[in-house]
């Protein structure tokens, strides 16, 4: 009898806290500054920028979402001391502040660039499905690194690092011998550098030198280029939501998406700076 009460009990919590907000999560990880919390509604996720708030009704604590997956998010303390914080205490959400909405309806981004459809990426850089390596160099310039492999299983890998901080790949197919069938294609506006104790890269503007400043040069005038720097709320505003997100070792998380011939699109940001760095297009489904 005690065990059916103890049930029934959590049910109604349960029922209560997901009919009262608009979006409730548990808090399961306290690290540091960063703390992640459990989305208790997958069919309404939480969004970049929103802000939660203790459901104890405590308004001196207030969070911020600063990565937003399907399930979860990750969160920074903006007010309040992270000592009220416990794994389980229970958070709402408590809308997306004024000055976020005012940033996020005034992107500073290029007006071609918020007309943006996804399936715009079935051309990039001038190249689209079924084209070959030889087209690649003819638009994009003789590479200065080729990485061959004879193996069936192994791409032909073509570099382009003509100017400081230019990073340009394309990959080759590698099935049924297609080498010469490009396969995917990465740019990125970022830099790279070795340390002995770390692997430290961070966003830069390439506009006057690096990769797009080398594109620019070669005739390329994609509207993508002009989606470096740009932030992922940004990303999710132009092209919509995306149910697959990813977060990496290295500090990076990534947003894909699938144009509708089944074109996978990667946008990758560093978590430190929430500006994107890498664009890599798939040309085959």
């Amino acid at each position: 009898m005690k065990i059916s009460f103890i049930l029934i009990s959590i049910f109604l919590f349960s029922f209560s806290l997901n009919s009262q907000v608009d979006r409730a999560g548990t808090v399961i990880k306290i690290k540091g500054g960063e703390i992640t919390v459990r989305n208790e509604n997958p069919d309404a996720p939480f969004v970049m920028g929103e802000t939660l708030r203790l459901l104890t009704g405590d308004k001196s604590v207030l969070l911020q979402v600063t990565f937003a997956m399907q399930t979860s998010a990750k969160c920074k303390l903006v007010t309040g001391s992270i000592r009220k914080l416990k794994i389980g205490s229970l958070v709402y959400s408590g809308g997306i502040p004024e000055n976020s909405a005012k940033n996020t309806a005034n992107m500073d981004v290029n007006s071609n660039v918020k007309s943006m459809k996804i399936d715009d990426f079935e051309t990039f850089l001038g190249l689209t499905q079924g084209d070959t390596m030889d087209k690649a160099v003819q638009i994009l310039g003789k590479p200065t690194e080729i990485a061959k492999e004879d193996k069936l299983d192994i791409t032909i890998d073509y570099f382009w690092n003509n100017e400081e901080n230019c990073y340009i790949t394309v990959y080759s197919q590698s099935y049924r011998g297609k080498h010469n069938i490009i396969g995917s294609i990465s740019i990125s506006s970022s830099f790279y550098k070795f340390d002995q104790n770390i692997n430290k890269s961070f966003y830069i503007d390439t506009t006057n030198q690096g990769t797009v400043h080398y594109l620019h040069s070669r005739g390329v005038k994609d509207s993508a280029l002009d989606l470096f720097g740009v932030s992922a709320q940004d990303i999710i505003n132009i092209f919509g939501d995306t149910k697959e997100t990813t977060l990496s070792n290295d500090n990076t998380f990534k947003y894909t998406y699938k144009t509708s011939n089944g074109r996978k699109v990667i946008f990758s940001f560093y978590t430190s700076e929430d500006k994107l760095e890498s664009i890599t297009v798939y040309l085959k489904s």
